[in-house]
């Protein structure tokens, strides 16, 4: 059953991509990692401001388990008959979870009433099972990844001497992710199904969606139904088909030329609430599709036993006046009604019958724009600024998508000063930007989709001018540019001007901050291959490779295989797969997944027996002696790129007969290309005395898929400036040159992680103000060539204090939330503890003022970051802590997701100068708040 749960993995559609990306999941995703810190800034007795930032403190979201099985329902059957119950199992958990089903008789049925109870997977969405649709037995596993669903077939067969007037039938799912201790309430689903026995007609009614054509920001996506009709019992009179959709289906566009059956009527569309008052009282409509309009078909008549069928297609808009009408990843729910039997007075049918639920996943669109402060240009404007002082430049980036993304941000100088150095800020500019996503480049963190609040982002660009800078009118310009990360094709750019560069103010200058490509090598070139005379016995055997396909990490890859049934009598085949590695690479097989699609059956001379229709399989259906399955078989890739490492992968296809047992196999070949990735977090700011040193914490990460060379060093054109100096070590002490490219050398494994320590030492003769901006620049090198491939840097500024001067320092931790208590837990900097969402956690920062002298005008800068949310609850949003005591409102601030912290003796954010208070020589402060995980 091994190979068999691997193609259940393919059904299930279990493509996870890059996280929280992929599917607009309502739940932080399981694994991912919430990183957050602080910025305190303060000033001396003389007025000068610092900034002080502090570690990176992180928190692992755990796994929460949660599905739901839909749902009870009630069908007519005439004894003797085979009834049918379609059914809905969503995962809504934050990770990916396995169920075992179980169908069967209520207890008050006796033992010959129902016989026969079976569940199917019901791949093509129709309510009924088809050939190629696999039953589901009490031994195994159902896969369902996270945010996705699978539609269930309960089939029941009614004993011909039944004397009961009803039926009950059970449905349990059994949640494997659950621990064995669970309540039933959170590990066991259920739904009991009704069956009325009738010897009226009996009407099963199933839809199916044929062909969705997605839309687009400026084309209608279209969705092609059938809906097919059968009875069961005695001859139907009449009757009536229901429909009703959202919103943003037009109706009115819809065609309504005749239908092809005389038994059924045309398209009429008709006002919605008229057409749900002719159904009896009871029916579970969809809410969402509570429109105005609703479609009804009549039926003439229907005699026992036959069956009729209806298509039609129903266009939809994507966007009307540049609003997004749905959602990225929205399913559209839909499924009909049949009223039929006799009417009242008030034209309610007698009875009812519904259809299985279909959904359609609407896409998402892209889009980003990247303007000035108050959204009215792409230019932003700075009068001026002093040489070896900064301009600082607010831009708006707005996701202008109907889905989450995240933007990458670049800044290019096209005609600012040689040595300017552009970094990026929130709006306040109190806060870096950091790399959310890993991908070595600052972004804007995820942005929501237009549709709802957090779309959009207030930036800062500073430029630090050098001080020898000459003071010349401009204009100088450099460009800001926003990428999404989901579909880099989507960018725009605003362009950041500073008219003219003034001569440097001393009293201002001393703060600066920091793709079809396959090879086939085959014997089979057609079919009739296969049925020739001289035909070899067992053609593409395992010792051969047949086909060769490149991707990079995380694409698909699709085999095509023919199934040739070359055997004298009908039979099934069972699909499965399997990945081999060299010896050089980790074995990921547990890492692949593969999806098989009917592409087509065949008979030996090549004639189209059956034509593709994509839909998803585990296994042929029965293939006629001497025919050919085309099956396309598309390999998926998941997990974070260095999960599947750079080489020659091998790709093993069996297909296994029902009937004789017998198998074969054929061997592909994967090759999957170098990805080369380098992380190097964060930038950091600090203060010393002169004779003394200060150490940063920096963090280096091997994001790509292949081992790298690894070097540290500084710009070609770095010069050390006089009565500085610094070192570089690894986590264990060992030094790192990085005055040698070649003795720098440290090989990094895909994933690998290397923390960093830069020490900055100040000699004693420093004057008070000196600055030392040292950027250091990972360079990642090809193992075999020592070609560079990728580089990452981080830039630590260091300014000298006197000993009078104020120095503060900062350590921020993270701990979890007790809900019934609201004790917290230990403080870590990397919390040991997953933490589920819906659960609280509590930031906390110590600032401490290491010097001798009085920090003034202290302000402590946090926020919430992606995926959290400021706890409720409190008096006020977050519930801010100063010294373990609630805030007091004066010492606290609060907007949207940012926490304003004013900390010290006299603090008082009333006031228009120095709101901060003040801490003495080696006092600390701390504070805390609470967060939601999402």
């Amino acid at each position: 059953m091994k190979h068999y749960s691997n193609a259940f993995w393919g059904i299930a559609l279990l493509v996870i991509g890059m996280l929280w990306l992929t599917t607009a999941l309502a739940l932080a995703p399981a694994g991912y990692e919430i990183k957050n810190k602080a910025t305190v800034t303060y000033q001396d007795s003389l007025g000068n401001e610092y900034t002080a930032l502090s570690n990176e403190a992180v928190v692992t979201v755990a796994e929460v388990y949660s599905a739901l099985l839909e749902h009870d329902q009630t069908i007519a059957s005439a004894p003797g008959q085979t009834v049918y119950f379609s059914h809905q199992l969503t995962n809504n958990g934050n990770t990916d979870d396995r169920f075992t089903l179980w169908a069967g008789k209520s207890p008050s049925a006796s033992a010959n009433d129902l016989s026969d109870v079976k569940i199917y997977l019901d791949i093509n969405g129709d309510g009924q099972p088809s050939s190629g649709e696999p039953e589901i037995f009490g031994s195994e596993e159902v896969p369902v990844a996270s945010g996705k669903s699978v539609s269930l077939i309960v089939a029941a067969s009614v004993s011909a001497s039944i004397s009961s007037d009803t039926l009950s039938l059970a449905l349990i799912a059994t949640a494997a992710g659950r621990p064995a201790s669970s309540a039933t309430a959170d590990g066991l689903l259920e739904n009991i199904d009704t069956i009325t026995i009738t010897d009226g007609a009996v009407l099963q009614v199933s839809k199916q969606v044929i062909r969705h054509t997605p839309g687009s920001s400026t084309i209608d996506g279209e969705v092609t139904y059938r809906l097919q009709i059968k009875n069961n019992g005695a001859d139907l009179d009449s009757g009536g088909i229901y429909d009703f959709f959202p919103k943003f289906i037009d109706l009115t566009a819809l065609n309504t030329n005749p239908t092809t059956d005389a038994r059924l009527g045309n398209i009429e569309i008709k006002d919605a609430a008229k057409l749900q008052a002719e159904l009896p009282s009871g029916v579970l409509l969809i809410p969402e599709n509570n429109h105005a309009s609703g479609l009804y078909v009549a039926i003439t008549g229907l005699k026992s036993g036959a069956s009729a069928s209806l298509e039609f297609s129903v266009p939809y808009s994507a966007v009307e006046k540049s609003l997004h009408l749905f959602e990225a990843g929205t399913l559209m729910k839909d499924k009909a009604w049949v009223g039929y039997g006799s009417r009242d007075q008030d034209r309610i049918w007698e009875l009812v019958s519904e259809s299985n639920l279909t959904e359609v996943t609407l896409p998402q669109l892209y889009g980003v724009s990247a303007k000035n402060h108050d959204n009215t240009s792409h230019e932003e404007m700075v009068a001026s600024a002093s040489a070896g002082g900064v301009a600082e430049f607010i831009n708006l980036i707005t996701n202008i998508g109907n889905g989450q993304d995240i933007f990458n941000l670049e800044v290019t100088n096209t005609s600012f000063p040689k040595g300017t150095d552009f970094t990026l800020w929130d709006e306040t500019g109190t806060i870096p930007l950091s790399d959310t996503n890993v991908d070595g480049k600052d972004d804007t963190g995820l942005l929501k989709s237009l549709l709802k609040p957090g779309h959009q982002i207030k930036i800062m660009v500073r430029a630090s001018l050098p001080a020898d800078a000459t003071p010349v009118a401009g204009p100088y310009k450099a460009v800001l540019t926003a990428v999404s990360v989901t579909d880099a094709s989507f960018t725009d750019s605003v362009t950041e001007i500073l008219g003219k560069i003034t001569s440097a103010n001393v009293d201002l200058a001393n703060f600066a901050a920091t793709t079809d490509r396959i090879v086939f090598d085959g014997e089979v070139t057609k079919i009739t291959d296969f049925f020739q005379d001289k035909a070899s016995e067992d053609f593409d055997p395992v010792s051969q490779v047949s086909s060769v396909l490149t991707r990079k990490a995380g694409e698909a890859a699709e085999f095509g295989l023919y199934i040739a049934n070359r055997s004298e009598v009908s039979d099934s085949f069972g699909l499965s797969f399997d990945v081999s590695t060299a010896a050089s690479i980790k074995d990921t097989n547990t890492q692949w997944q593969v999806t098989w699609r009917h592409d087509g059956i065949y008979d030996k001379k090549g004639n189209e027996l059956a034509a593709a229709t994509g839909a998803v399989i585990t296994s042929t259906p029965l293939l006629p002696a001497e025919t050919v399955m085309k099956v396309i078989a598309t390999l998926e890739l998941s997990g974070a790129p260095w999960g599947m490492p750079a080489g020659d992968y091998d790709v093993r296809f069996t297909a296994s007969a029902r009937g004789s047992g017998n198998t074969n196999s054929t061997l592909d070949k994967l090759i999957l290309t170098s990805e080369y990735v380098l992380a190097f977090t964060p930038d950091s700011e600090g203060q010393v005395e002169a004779g003394s040193f200060i150490e940063y914490q920096h963090t280096l990460t091997n994001n790509g898929n292949i081992a790298l060379n690894v070097a540290i060093l500084p710009p070609a054109d770095f010069t050390l400036p006089s009565g500085w100096s610094y070192s570089v070590k690894k986590a264990d002490g060992t030094p790192i040159n990085t005055e040698d490219s070649v003795a720098g050398y440290s090989t990094m494994a895909p994933g690998a992680e290397e923390k960093v320590t830069v020490r900055i030492t100040a000699e004693a003769t420093l004057p008070p103000g000196s600055e030392f901006v040292l950027t250091l620049e990972a360079r990642g090198m090809d193992v075999s060539t020592g070609k560079i491939m990728t580089t990452a840097a981080i830039t630590d500024t260091t300014r000298v204090l006197s000993p009078s001067e104020a120095r503060i320092t900062s350590n921020k931790t993270v701990a979890t939330v007790d809900e019934s208590t609201g004790v917290y837990g230990a403080f870590e900097e990397v919390l040991s503890t997953r933490v589920a969402p819906g659960k609280r956690v509590v930031w906390k920062v110590i600032a401490t003022n290491t010097s001798v002298g009085v920090a003034e005008n202290v302000i402590i800068y946090e926020n919430a970051p992606a995926f959290t949310q400021l706890a409720t609850g409190t008096a006020i949003a977050g519930n801010p802590k100063i010294n373990g005591t609630d805030a007091d409102p004066k010492q606290v601030k609060v907007d949207g997701n940012k926490i304003t912290f004013y900390v010290g003796d006299g603090a008082d954010n009333a006031l228009t100068e120095k709101p901060g208070g003040n801490l003495g020589a080696g006092v600390s402060v701390e504070t805390t708040f609470e967060v939601v995980i999402e």
